[in-house]
This record gives C-alpha cells, structure tokens and sequence, in this order.
C-alpha cells in the first residue's frame, strides 16, 4: 500500500515540480522560525568575522581564534559577500542578515541533495525510491540543520556534491568531472578540515577498492590542491597575511589540545550522541550503519565514514555538531540496510502478508515520529527555542520605548562582553531583574520611566491560576511564548529537559502609550 502511494507520485510531476517547490517553501520556513545560532562558532567565527571585514568590529573584540588564525577565511568570505550584496538591496539588519544567510544555505542544501537523490537512486529498490526521495529531504532533523550557515553543514553539503558529481564520473574516468569532484572536495575541508579524514577515506578507496590508476587520482588532487591554494589565498584576505590556516588549526587544537579545554569525553561518547540525538530513530540509524559496514564493507561511503568517526572517536573532545558533515548520507543508509534486511528475512518466504504488514507497520510508525520531529524543529528557534524571544522583541518593539523586566533565568539576550556580539546583545535596551513577580516595586517604575513594560519570565515560574490572575491585575496579557504547548509535548518524548527552555512574553498596554 505504502509503495503504491509513491509509485501514484513517482508517475507524475510531482517529483520534479511540486515536491521541490513544497520543500524549499518548508526550508525557507524553517530558516525563518530558526533565528539565532545553534552553537557560538555559527556566530562567532563566521558572522563577526566578516563583519569585521565589513569594517563593524574591531579586531580586539573578535573570538581567540582570530589572533591564533586557526578558521580558514573561506566561509566568512562568503558571508561577506552575501551582506555586502545584501546591503545593495537595503538589509541591513543583523537578524534579517542571518535569516538571509539560513534561507541561501537551506536552497543550497536542496539542490544538493537533489544531486544526490539523482547519482544514488539507481541503488535504491525501486519500491522505495519514493520514500528513499522523501526521507533525502525530510528526515525529521535534516531541515533543521541543512538550513544552518555552519562550517559542519557546509562541509557535508559539499561532501555530497562531490559523491554526486565522482558518481557521474565514473570514479575517475572523466577527466573533467573527475576534477570538478575535487573542487568540490577542496571547498568541503575549507569550510570544515576535519573532513579530510573523509577524503583519505575516499584515496583509499579508489587505490584498494577501485584499484584506479594513479593518473586518474591526479585529476582529483589537482581539484583539491586549486582549492586549498585559492583558501589560503583568502585567509590572507581575512588575516591581512601569509597564514596556513590548517596548519595553525592542527598545531593549536591537537598539538597543543586546546580543544580539550573546553571538555573532554568518552571514546564511545559518539555512539551516546547517534543513539539519543535523533529521538526514537537514533537506534535505527546505528543499527543501520552497522548493517551497512557489515554487508557492503567496500561502499565507498563505508570508507569515508569509517576513519572519519574512528579518528573523531579517539580524540578527546567531541561535541555532536562534528558529526554533522555525516548528517545527510543517513537517509541512504537507512534505506540501504531496510532493504538488505528485508531481502533477507523474506527471501525464502512465502507469507506475503506478514511481509506487507510489516512494512505497512513501520512505514507508520516512521511516519508518526517523523512527522512529529518535523512539527518541532519548524515551530522553534536555534537552541530549542533560545533565540525567538529576542527576535520577536527585536522585530516588534521600539527599543527605547519599552522597559523589559527579566523575572529569574528568562534573560533572552546574549552579553558575554569579552567578544564582539552584534545582533543578539542587550545593548539599547532598558531592562530590570526580579527574583519573582512579587517583588515589591518591580511594576511600579513605569509612570517614571513612561515606556511600555515587557515582562519575560520561564513558564516554570507561572505555578498556576493565581500567579496569571495577578498579573492580569497589574494589566499584563501574555502575547508570545518561544514554544508552542503541542511542539513542548512532543519535546517530552524527546528530551524532557527541554521544557525548561519555555519562557512567556507578558506585554503591559498602558493608556498613555500613543504619546511615544
């Protein structure tokens, strides 16, 4: 039934006009209600170093790893590229900016993966292939970071393009695509060089697999060397020298072990993070790649995952976000071992029904979670909802009219005040602390100060029924909340703790407002 619904689709335009259009509304969408950054060097390391570019910070106020020249200027060259045509156009405002930026990198992604689907699909039964199109696309937590203007994103993108484009050529036999792979390659360790361990993979596998011959393999290197050659070329841009930012990378973060710095963990830390991260389908996807590496150990994508994990594994610092640049092969893993599994439970059966019922059982249950991780990601902002509190007070109030009281940990602002934050500080903004919303004379400021009062606070704090019915007494009216009540539940079968990130937006309409 589930594979007769897409062959309906698969025999129309639905794929090629309607499908692509569907999704690139839904990525925009995404990219929209995701304001914010998912983990500081989003921000820090790209955004205000291009900035300081743009001449908008100075060089003093970015992150250490300017004065270490450890970030290769490639991905903020691109980022300064984009806000200077930006300013063409008039944006600009720092949120407005980085939505741009999202928006760009989530129809970057589709393409992408459209590529992909178009190289792959051949390997892919053809009762699934509709799923196999869909998943490529929708897997519940793909949206959510193919729309993300990271280096660990960007890397992967370009990780595809080149399995798509080495697919097309043969794995060396055209010449010229054979170069374009490398091109691409070259930009996946700019934006990211630790995916160079995927690309050793990837020489290994031509030289023991393939068995290539070694002039072929030139043409992938010439690729790669033009691009790393044009990076440095562009980290003398950023840095205003001569720098190689992969060596200072690898001297700084494993030579000397900054990285551990700022924490260590587990070898088996990266099982942990696959296994909980994705929800429910997280055991699926281990499992998945498990039975890949088992039954197709000489898949090019087995060994250019392989030393890419083991390697990651063995150092001491992890953090989930580097397993990213892996994120959007999962959908073909996943399909791959479903179909080699069901090939071999049911290859010598007969009971047709119990084969359908039980493909008709999974499809449903994957499409319950799936369906409902979507919901989530696309109702909330970066960092589970962190960042849409400040956006919506950015976007809608006049900030020298309002006053914000903050009650106990509901601070929507950024202010590390050592580095250079440009659009997510509270800078301009009158703001006053209270412990709780009983604190004598916390409401009774505005006569003097004559601003609109904005009242943040977690919902934890709201107990119950008494709590809201005073402050309806003292005029305030709760206009937003960072997570919607369904997006919160379905965060519960997620990660509960989640819900300590919800925080209400009370607004106090005063009579005398229309004078501002």
């Amino acid at each position: 039934m589930i594979a007769f619904f897409f062959k309906i689709f698969h025999y129309s335009k639905f794929y090629n006009l309607l499908l692509p259009f569907i999704i690139a509304v839904f990525y925009v969408f995404c990219a929209c209600k995701s304001s914010g950054y998912l983990q500081e060097d989003e921000h820090y390391q790209i955004i205000e170093f291009a900035n300081y570019k743009l001449g908008l910070v100075t060089e003093n106020k970015l992150a250490w790893e300017f004065e270490a020249q450890v970030r290769s200027g490639f991905q903020p060259f691109i980022c300064y590229v984009i806000f200077k045509v930006a300013n063409l156009f008039g944006v600009n405002d720092g949120y407005d900016r980085a939505f741009l930026l999202r928006a760009i990198t989530g129809l970057l992604s589709i393409y992408v993966i459209t590529a992909f689907i178009s190289s792959y699909k051949k390997y892919i039964a053809p009762s699934l292939k509709g799923i196999f199109v869909i998943i490529s696309f929708l897997l519940w937590f793909l949206p959510y970071l193919n729309i993300r203007f990271t280096s660990e994103n960007l890397s992967g993108l370009m990780v595809i393009l080149s399995l798509s484009i080495f697919e097309k050529a043969g794995y060396g036999e055209d010449r010229k695509l054979t170069f374009v792979t490398g091109l691409a390659l070259g930009g996946a360790a700019l934006f990211r060089y630790q995916i160079m361990l995927a690309i050793a993979g990837l020489v290994f596998w031509l030289l023991f697999v393939k068995k290539t011959k070694h002039v072929k393999i030139l043409n992938l290197f010439a690729g790669i060397i033009s691009m790393l050659l044009l990076g440095i070329l562009i980290d003398h841009w950023l840095y205003n020298e001569w720098t190689i930012t992969a060596l200072n990378y690898f001297d700084a973060n494993i030579i000397k072990g900054v990285a551990s710095n700022f924490g260590t963990e587990p070898f088996y830390q990266y099982l942990v993070y696959v296994v909980r991260a994705p929800g429910v389908l997280g055991i699926f996807i281990l499992a998945s790649f498990i039975f890949v590496v088992c039954f197709y150990p000489k898949n090019l994508i087995v060994w250019m995952c392989v030393p890419f994990l083991f390697v990651h594994s063995i150092i001491p610092h992890k953090e989930l976000r580097f397993l990213f640049p892996l994120i959007n092969l999962c959908p073909f893993i996943l399909i791959i071992a479903y179909q080699k599994a069901i090939h071999l439970l049911y290859k010598n059966s007969y009971n047709k029904k119990l084969k359908l019922g039980f493909t008709v059982l999974v499809g449903c249950a994957f499409l319950v979670i799936n369906m409902s991780g979507l919901y989530a990601i696309s109702t909330t902002s970066a960092a589970s909802g962190k960042f849409s509190i400040a956006d919506y007070i950015h976007h809608r109030y006049n900030k020298e009219h309002i006053e914000i009281i903050v009650v106990g940990g509901a601070f929507p602002f950024i202010d590390w005040g050592t580095i250079q934050n440009s659009y997510y500080s509270s800078k301009g903004y009158h703001i006053d602390r209270a412990v709780n919303i009983w604190q004598q004379g916390i409401f009774n400021r505005n006569n003097e100060l004559n601003k609109k009062q904005i009242l943040l606070i977690k919902a934890n704090e709201v107990a119950g029924p008494k709590e809201l019915e005073y402050l309806r007494s003292l005029g305030f009216k709760k206009v937003y909340q960072n997570i919607p009540e369904l997006t919160l539940f379905i965060y519960n079968f997620y990660n509960p703790d989640l819900k300590a990130q919800q925080t209400y937006l009370f607004e106090k309409k005063l009579e005398y407002s229309t004078r501002q």
